[in-house]
């Protein structure tokens, strides 16, 4: 179900403070041009080289997953970072893993379509759409 928040529940940004804007767990409208200032920090972090479908970051690992919840159920990103696989039912999904609806789910990371991630002399800075979509992934049946 699509829904349009003033606030997005995903984020942290670092680059925000001035703004008043806290998009530790809440995210705003923007542009990746916005925070990443340097084409080379558009790039995906080798960190998610494995990744399937890799987020759109160029912090490593370790400073994106500060930022964004990384594993879990509810999570939009698996424990190593990579964007889980969206589905319908069971059989969008790989061998040992499970649809996993997470509308409803408390602490559950909705998914924006557009949102961008960039490492900082402070850290890990995100900003996100406005559009947040709690859709169902796929997830390995050992977090179920």
């Amino acid at each position: 179900m699509l829904r349009a928040l003033l606030v997005v529940s995903i984020f942290g940004c670092a680059a925000c403070a001035d703004s008043g804007e806290n998009l530790g767990g809440s995210g705003a409208g923007g542009s990746a041009n916005e925070v990443c200032s340097e084409a080379s920090q558009l790039e995906p972090h080798p960190d998610f080289s494995g990744c399937l479908q890799p987020p759109n970051a160029s912090c490593d690992l370790a400073s994106f997953c500060e930022r964004e919840q990384c594993g879990g159920k509810g999570a939009t990103f698996d424990a190593a970072g990579c964007r889980r696989v969206v589905c319908v039912d069971d059989q969008d999904c790989a061998a040992g893993q499970r649809c996993f609806d997470t509308e409803g789910l408390t602490g559950a990371a909705c998914v924006t379509p557009e949102y961008s991630c960039c490492l900082h002399s402070d850290g890990c800075s995100c900003v996100a759409s406005q559009t947040c979509n709690f859709e169902k992934h796929c997830v390995d049946e050992a977090e179920l």
